[in-house]
C-alpha cells in the first residue's frame, strides 16, 4: 500500500507532468501574437486612418486622425487578451500633474485579437474628481477591427 502511494505521488511530480503542465501555460499566451514593434490600423475614410504603435518597452501609442490627438500608454498582455492604459496626450502639458484638470481623460482599454485583427472589447474611463474608473457602455462596432501592418 505504502509503495503504491509513493508511486502515485511521485508521477504526480515528475518533470514529465510538469512539463506538460509548463506547455499548457504557454499554449495558453501564444494565443496572443507578439505585439513587441508592430502597428495596427483601422481605415475610417480614404484619407483617415487610426493606428495602434506597440513598442518594446511596453508603451503604446494611438493615433485618432479624427482628431488628430496622439495618445501615449502603456500595455501589457494575459493570455489572450491585451491591456491598455492611455494616460497622456501630446496636447498635455507633462509638467501639469496627472490629475490637472489641463489633462486629458486617462483610459484603459480591453483588446483580443480576433481572425489576426484587434478587436476593442471594452474602455474604462477615470474621473479624477471622484478618482473612480467608470466602464463605458458604448459598444464596440465588430466592423472596428485594427489590422496588422508591420
Amino acid at each position: 500500500m505504502v509503495i503504491l502511494i509513493s508511486g502515485v505521488i511521485y508521477s504526480c511530480g515528475s518533470p514529465s507532468n510538469q512539463s506538460n503542465n509548463q506547455s499548457t501555460a504557454s499554449e495558453k499566451k501564444s494565443s496572443m501574437p507578439s505585439l513587441l514593434n508592430t502597428k495596427w490600423q483601422l481605415e475610417i475614410a480614404d484619407d483617415c486612418i487610426n493606428y495602434y504603435l506597440f513598442k518594446a518597452d511596453s508603451s503604446s501609442i494611438y493615433y485618432s486622425c479624427e482628431t488628430e490627438d496622439i495618445s501615449y500608454g502603456k500595455y501589457f498582455v494575459k493570455e489572450d487578451t491585451l491591456y491598455i492604459h492611455e494616460f497622456v496626450t501630446d496636447r498635455d502639458s507633462l509638467l501639469s500633474p496627472v490629475e490637472s484638470e489641463h489633462r486629458s481623460e486617462q483610459a484603459k482599454y480591453k483588446l483580443i485579437i480576433k481572425d489576426d485583427k484587434l478587436k476593442h472589447v471594452e474602455r474604462w474611463s477615470y474621473r479624477a474628481s471622484k478618482d473612480i474608473w467608470t466602464k463605458d457602455d458604448s459598444p464596440f462596432g465588430d466592423n472596428l477591427l485594427f489590422e496588422r501592418v508591420k
